[in-house]
């Protein structure tokens, strides 16, 4: 057998000879809208039929491409080569936050310019799953001799829960190491833990729908209130507002007001601002409530405002994870209420009690009903631990970067599988972007998301070597 030299030589000239395919595989899932919605579960479809199209599409490609697949009753899908009760498994979720607004490239156009693919789930997670499979085409086209088989697990609710894994773990023998593409190189050895609320407070006469965000992990960049006001009135009482900021519609004799603010995700929510935020802010002040509808909308105010749970009781620091963070994510009606949803990521010396307690107090303490409350511990694994060394070697290899181990506040399925490495497949040290994009634009659940192809390929060689390294020693 070649020795690992002769070996990355070949994965190397491989994956040139198979570019343009491995870039049309990927334009071919972005082009599918899979936003997951358990409210939209029908039979064999838990997260949506949107979910289960392109489930089946992935899985079509891997079984063109040889490998056994699994499609396990919608909640995800398996793709396997080899000893599978021996397996290295690998992760990536197909599922995607909703588009949002304010794109300049079709959401789901999968454009190309240059070196950049443009589209909703190009970066978050499509592309990763994409590597993966190109991971275990190489493993079987090359004829490489591994010691374990090969398993690409594909999930379908990771923006919304991760609900997906536990049926996965109630189902399935966990593989001996399982990496999750879903952050950056190199090695991501600590995750915070996480905390979930769902509170709802009566909207009394004057709000007749108050809306806002698409998902819990994103603060919500559009936010809507219809108010049973006639048009001129509100008009009047907020003609001081900005106008790039708010709209004031006329509709069916009462008013729509519209808050903008911007996208980002929940684990760095100063990136962003919260339209629900401001919307609330702007009604509580505007003197046009008053009653149950005034409390309702102080009570939104205070829970949305900040971005690290200082007025809610829970702010915890600590020098590997940073600060707690805290988002009002959703707003939606639900028979006469608004019911919100918070999603805050934890420091890992953050008390997982106190914090339970501190929020339940400051939810209730604003006016809310609590309906919803639910904690995960943070994610640890040394950095001394044999698989994070092999991770950095294999990282090393290709780039020849001394980036260290890091933390992070976002949560991947680490949080969910037994020995798994959250592994690329984002470069730490390349900054490419696209020309003239604005600011704003580009992230992972902002509009104009992209992933810089070159990096693709070399995130994919660096996960091939990844896994001939583990397959030595797990």
């Amino acid at each position: 057998m070649p020795d690992r030299k002769e070996i990355m030589q070949l994965a190397e000239k491989w994956l040139k000879d198979h570019k343009d395919e491995m870039v049309a595989d990927l334009a071919s899932f972005v082009r599918i809208r899979s936003v997951s919605r358990s409210d939209l579960a029908s039979p064999g479809a838990p997260f949506g039929a949107e979910t289960v199209k392109m489930l089946n599409f992935a899985l079509h490609r891997a079984a063109a491409y040889g490998f056994e697949v699994n499609n396990a009753d919608g909640y995800y899908g398996l793709a396997s080569f080899g000893d599978d009760d021996n397996s290295i498994g690998m992760i990536a979720h197909l599922d995607v936050v909703p588009e949002g607004v304010n794109w300049i490239h079709p959401p789901y156009g999968a454009e190309v310019e240059g070196d950049y693919m443009f589209g909703r789930g190009a970066n978050d997670n499509k592309g990763a799953a994409i590597a993966s499979m190109y991971v275990m085409r190489m493993v079987k086209e090359l004829d490489i001799k591994m010691n374990h088989g090969l398993r690409l697990i594909l999930g379908l609710s990771e923006e919304t829960g991760m609900q997906d894994m536990q049926h996965y773990n109630e189902c399935e023998k966990p593989c001996l190491v399982t990496l999750v593409p879903d952050a950056a190189f190199p090695v991501n050895y600590a995750q915070k833990g996480s905390l979930t609320a769902h509170a709802e407070i009566e909207t009394g006469d004057e709000i007749a729908e108050f809306t806002g965000g698409e998902v819990d992990n994103m603060v919500p960049p559009v936010a809507e209130c219809v108010l049973n006001i006639p048009f001129d009135a509100v008009k009047d009482a907020l003609k001081d507002a900005d106008k790039e900021k708010f709209e004031i519609l006329e509709e069916d004799g009462n008013t729509r007001v519209i808050a903008h603010g911007v996208a980002s995700h929940a684990a760095s929510p100063e990136n962003g601002v919260s339209a629900i935020h401001m919307l609330a802010s702007l009604l509580k002040d505007s003197a046009l409530l008053s009653g149950k509808s005034l409390k309702a909308v102080q009570a939104i105010a205070f829970l949305s405002q900040g971005y690290y749970g200082e007025h809610a009781g829970i702010a915890c620091e600590d020098e590997d994870t940073g600060k707690t963070t805290m988002v009002v994510g959703v707003a939606r009606m639900k028979k006469g209420a608004v019911e919100v949803h918070v999603d805050c990521r934890l420091s890992v010396k953050a008390d997982l009690c106190a914090t339970e307690d501190a929020m339940r107090n400051a939810v209730e303490g604003a006016g809310f009903a609590l309906t919803h409350i639910s904690l995960t511990k943070p994610v640890f694994m040394p950095k001394d631990d044999p698989r994070v060394i092999a991770l950095m070697e294999a990282y090393k290899e290709i780039t020849n970067d001394d980036a260290q181990p890091y933390t992070m506040g976002g949560g991947t399925y680490s949080r969910c599988l037994e020995n798994a490495v959250t592994f690329g497949l984002g470069m730490p040290n390349r900054h490419f972007r696209p020309e003239d994009l604005p600011a704003g634009h580009g992230g992972a659940h902002a509009p104009d998301e992209y992933i810089h192809i070159p990096s693709l390929i070399d995130s994919t060689l660096i996960f091939f070597s990844s896994i001939l390294r583990l397959d030595e020693i797990v």
